[in-house]
């Protein structure tokens, strides 16, 4: 039965999208990242990372507190969906919400206390035009060459500043770092 019924739906849905059957929304384009769009607007981006990140708090589910995240994919499964159903509200692209998943996933909610988000940087001096501490890096002073890094953890293994949140420094709004 199984058998027979998957090539009747397969060319069900073969028929329907080449008649044009399956009608779908799409948002109109141009202002918020549309179809005709090739940037993404910055105000509605953080106007979705902030409903992203108000739907999916670090410390754990909405409407729980203080009961936290049963584990750390169970966060990411909900930054997937709020980034999905902002960027529908907003007429985002999928493009314009791209890092938020990744940074999600970047993070420590829903991992276990042990793991940390550790903060280091390094200042290095300006010789040449050239930063001592990074050769790739151009100067004009020694502002200029200090060199941020991040990484998740254990607090004991931490040799910088212990956080939490994500060390990913995509989200434009800064919604998704603490």
């Amino acid at each position: 039965m199984k058998r027979a019924l998957f090539p009747m739906l397969s060319l069900t849905a073969a028929g329907l999208l080449l008649a044009g059957g399956l009608g779908v929304a799409k948002p109109s384009g141009g202002s918020h990242g549309g179809p005709k769009s090739k940037t993404c607007d910055p105000t509605a981006v953080t106007s979705a990372e902030e409903s992203i990140a108000a739907a999916c708090p670090c410390a754990g589910p909405v409407g729980t507190t203080p009961t936290p995240w049963k584990n750390h994919g169970q966060y990411v499964r909900c930054v997937a969906h709020a980034t999905k159903d902002a960027g529908r509200a907003a007429g985002l692209k999928h493009r314009c919400l791209n890092t938020v998943v990744r940074c999600g996933a970047q993070s420590t909610c829903g991992r276990s206390n042990d793991v940390v988000a550790c903060r280091t940087s390094s200042v290095g001096t300006c010789v040449s035009g050239m930063c001592s501490n990074d050769a790739t890096k151009t100067c004009t002073t020694d502002a200029d060459c200090t060199v941020a890094s991040c990484m998740l953890t254990s607090a004991a293994a931490c040799a910088g500043t212990v956080g939490t949140g994500s060390c990913c420094s995509a989200s434009p709004s800064g919604a998704f770092l603490e």
